[in-house]
Protein backbone atom coordinates (compact mmCIF):
# COMPACT_ATOMS: atom_id res chain seq x y z
CA UNK A 1 0.00 0.00 0.00
CA UNK A 2 1.63 3.41 -0.75
CA UNK A 3 1.01 6.19 1.94
CA UNK A 4 -0.05 9.55 -0.23
CA UNK A 5 2.93 12.22 -0.23
CA UNK A 6 0.49 14.32 2.24
CA UNK A 7 0.17 11.86 4.95
CA UNK A 8 4.45 11.45 5.01
CA UNK A 9 4.54 15.36 5.29
CA UNK A 10 2.36 15.35 8.44
CA UNK A 11 4.45 12.17 10.10
CA UNK A 12 7.76 14.23 9.81
CA UNK A 13 5.98 17.31 11.02
CA UNK A 14 5.30 15.32 14.37
CA UNK A 15 8.60 13.62 14.66
CA UNK A 16 10.90 17.34 13.99
CA UNK A 17 8.16 19.22 16.51
CA UNK A 18 8.67 16.09 18.69
CA UNK A 19 12.35 16.32 18.45
CA UNK A 20 12.52 19.84 18.76
CA UNK A 21 10.60 19.85 21.88
CA UNK A 22 12.80 17.15 23.09
CA UNK A 23 15.77 18.93 22.45
CA UNK A 24 14.56 21.94 24.08
CA UNK A 25 13.78 20.54 27.20
CA UNK A 26 16.76 19.10 27.99
CA UNK A 27 18.47 22.29 27.34
CA UNK A 28 16.21 23.96 30.13
CA UNK A 29 17.15 20.64 32.27
CA UNK A 30 20.78 21.35 31.61
CA UNK A 31 20.39 24.87 32.56
CA UNK A 32 18.75 24.34 36.21
CA UNK A 33 21.75 23.54 38.18
CA UNK A 34 23.51 26.95 37.24
CA UNK A 35 20.28 28.85 38.35
CA UNK A 36 20.12 27.66 41.97
CA UNK A 37 18.01 30.46 42.72
CA UNK A 38 15.39 29.26 40.60
CA UNK A 39 13.58 27.26 43.75
CA UNK A 40 15.09 29.77 46.21
CA UNK A 41 12.43 31.50 48.11
CA UNK A 42 13.17 35.17 47.51
CA UNK A 43 12.57 37.06 50.99
CA UNK A 44 15.53 35.82 52.59
CA UNK A 45 17.24 39.02 54.36
CA UNK A 46 20.64 40.10 54.32
CA UNK A 47 21.32 40.01 57.14
CA UNK A 48 24.70 39.04 56.86
CA UNK A 49 25.89 41.70 54.13
CA UNK A 50 29.10 41.15 52.24
CA UNK A 51 30.81 44.46 52.41
CA UNK A 52 34.31 43.47 50.11
CA UNK A 53 35.77 41.00 48.25
CA UNK A 54 39.87 41.41 48.23
CA UNK A 55 41.83 39.98 45.42
CA UNK A 56 45.42 41.41 46.35
CA UNK A 57 47.75 41.02 49.22
CA UNK A 58 48.15 43.94 51.91
CA UNK A 59 51.03 45.57 49.11
CA UNK A 60 48.16 45.85 47.22
CA UNK A 61 49.66 43.08 44.56
CA UNK A 62 46.99 40.75 42.50
CA UNK A 63 47.16 37.56 44.13
CA UNK A 64 43.51 36.51 43.41
CA UNK A 65 43.50 36.05 47.43
CA UNK A 66 39.47 35.68 47.27
CA UNK A 67 38.95 36.82 50.36
CA UNK A 68 34.95 38.01 51.33
CA UNK A 69 34.20 40.21 54.33
CA UNK A 70 30.84 40.03 55.96
CA UNK A 71 29.11 42.16 58.35
CA UNK A 72 26.54 41.60 60.78
CA UNK A 73 23.98 44.02 59.61
CA UNK A 74 21.11 43.04 62.23
CA UNK A 75 20.19 44.39 65.49
CA UNK A 76 21.13 41.35 67.32
CA UNK A 77 23.96 38.80 68.10
CA UNK A 78 24.14 35.32 66.47
CA UNK A 79 26.04 32.32 67.86
CA UNK A 80 28.55 31.68 65.11
CA UNK A 81 29.06 28.05 65.78
CA UNK A 82 26.01 27.49 64.98
CA UNK A 83 26.36 28.82 61.70
CA UNK A 84 27.80 27.84 58.51
CA UNK A 85 27.78 29.28 55.34
CA UNK A 86 27.30 27.67 51.70
CA UNK A 87 28.97 29.82 48.76
CA UNK A 88 28.17 30.07 44.83
CA UNK A 89 30.09 32.11 42.56
CA UNK A 90 28.37 32.76 38.67
CA UNK A 91 25.31 30.58 40.42
CA UNK A 92 27.40 27.72 40.86
CA UNK A 93 28.02 25.88 44.46
CA UNK A 94 31.68 26.27 44.96
CA UNK A 95 33.46 22.96 47.16
CA UNK A 96 33.85 24.93 50.04
CA UNK A 97 33.40 23.69 53.34
CA UNK A 98 32.38 26.16 56.09
CA UNK A 99 30.81 24.20 58.07
CA UNK A 100 31.01 26.34 61.28
CA UNK A 101 31.56 30.44 61.61
CA UNK A 102 33.37 29.87 64.46
CA UNK A 103 37.37 30.60 63.69
CA UNK A 104 38.50 28.44 66.72
CA UNK A 105 36.33 25.54 65.52
CA UNK A 106 36.93 25.99 61.75
CA UNK A 107 40.41 26.08 62.63
CA UNK A 108 39.69 22.40 64.95
CA UNK A 109 38.01 20.72 61.70
CA UNK A 110 40.72 19.22 60.00
CA UNK A 111 38.17 18.10 56.64
CA UNK A 112 37.35 21.30 56.16
CA UNK A 113 38.52 22.11 51.93
CA UNK A 114 38.55 25.58 49.80
CA UNK A 115 38.69 27.76 53.04
CA UNK A 116 41.86 28.78 54.53
CA UNK A 117 40.97 30.85 57.44
CA UNK A 118 38.20 32.58 58.70
CA UNK A 119 39.23 35.40 60.96
CA UNK A 120 37.90 38.81 62.19
CA UNK A 121 35.40 39.82 65.46
CA UNK A 122 32.59 37.78 64.21
CA UNK A 123 34.53 35.05 63.88
CA UNK A 124 35.71 34.91 67.15
CA UNK A 125 34.85 33.17 70.65
CA UNK A 126 34.57 30.03 72.48
CA UNK A 127 31.18 27.96 72.47
CA UNK A 128 32.75 27.21 76.45
CA UNK A 129 32.68 29.91 77.48
CA UNK A 130 29.57 31.61 75.70
CA UNK A 131 31.49 34.10 74.41
CA UNK A 132 31.47 32.88 70.52
CA UNK A 133 28.85 35.40 69.53
CA UNK A 134 29.12 37.47 65.93
CA UNK A 135 27.53 40.69 67.40
CA UNK A 136 25.88 43.21 65.31
CA UNK A 137 28.05 45.45 63.12
CA UNK A 138 31.02 43.22 63.44
CA UNK A 139 32.70 41.87 60.79
CA UNK A 140 33.62 38.39 59.76
CA UNK A 141 36.06 37.34 57.06
CA UNK A 142 36.36 34.33 54.77
CA UNK A 143 39.56 33.58 52.83
CA UNK A 144 39.07 31.14 50.60
CA UNK A 145 41.73 29.14 48.20
CA UNK A 146 43.58 31.59 46.10
CA UNK A 147 41.83 31.83 43.08
CA UNK A 148 38.38 30.70 43.98
CA UNK A 149 36.86 34.28 43.26
CA UNK A 150 38.08 36.49 40.04
CA UNK A 151 37.80 39.69 39.80
CA UNK A 152 34.11 40.56 38.20
CA UNK A 153 32.85 37.43 39.33
CA UNK A 154 29.18 37.27 40.99
CA UNK A 155 29.43 36.03 44.70
CA UNK A 156 26.17 35.00 46.56
CA UNK A 157 27.16 33.56 50.29
CA UNK A 158 24.27 31.89 51.85
CA UNK A 159 24.43 31.85 56.24
CA UNK A 160 22.03 28.68 57.86
CA UNK A 161 21.51 28.07 61.46
CA UNK A 162 22.66 24.83 61.73
CA UNK A 163 19.87 23.49 64.76
CA UNK A 164 17.34 24.03 62.32
CA UNK A 165 19.18 23.83 58.57
CA UNK A 166 17.19 26.72 57.97
CA UNK A 167 18.63 29.83 55.32
CA UNK A 168 18.92 32.61 57.76
CA UNK A 169 20.75 35.50 55.15
CA UNK A 170 21.59 35.23 51.62
CA UNK A 171 23.65 38.53 50.26
CA UNK A 172 24.93 38.44 46.79
CA UNK A 173 27.86 40.68 45.75
CA UNK A 174 28.46 42.89 43.50
CA UNK A 175 25.28 44.91 45.31
CA UNK A 176 22.86 46.34 42.41
CA UNK A 177 23.91 49.91 43.27
CA UNK A 178 27.46 48.88 43.29
CA UNK A 179 27.54 47.16 39.91
CA UNK A 180 25.59 50.19 38.73
CA UNK A 181 28.16 52.79 39.76
CA UNK A 182 31.52 50.36 38.35
CA UNK A 183 29.80 50.33 35.16
CA UNK A 184 29.17 53.74 35.12
CA UNK A 185 32.77 54.16 35.91
CA UNK A 186 34.24 52.12 33.25
CA UNK A 187 31.92 53.97 30.76
CA UNK A 188 33.21 57.19 32.04
CA UNK A 189 37.29 55.72 31.72
CA UNK A 190 36.55 54.25 28.41
CA UNK A 191 35.34 57.65 26.99
CA UNK A 192 38.69 59.62 28.78
CA UNK A 193 40.84 57.07 27.37
CA UNK A 194 39.31 57.58 23.65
Amino acid sequence: MKIPDGATSVVIGVILTLAITIALAALVLLMVPQMPHLWQEPDVPAIFKITKIRHTDQYERMTFESRVTLKNTAKTGYQNWNLYAITYVNGKKIPAEVPTLNAYEQAADTHHHGVQVLEGEGAEGSRAKGNAVWTSGERLAIDYNDRTIQPGDSVTIEIYDATTKKIISRDTYPHAEESNQEKMMELYLSRQGA
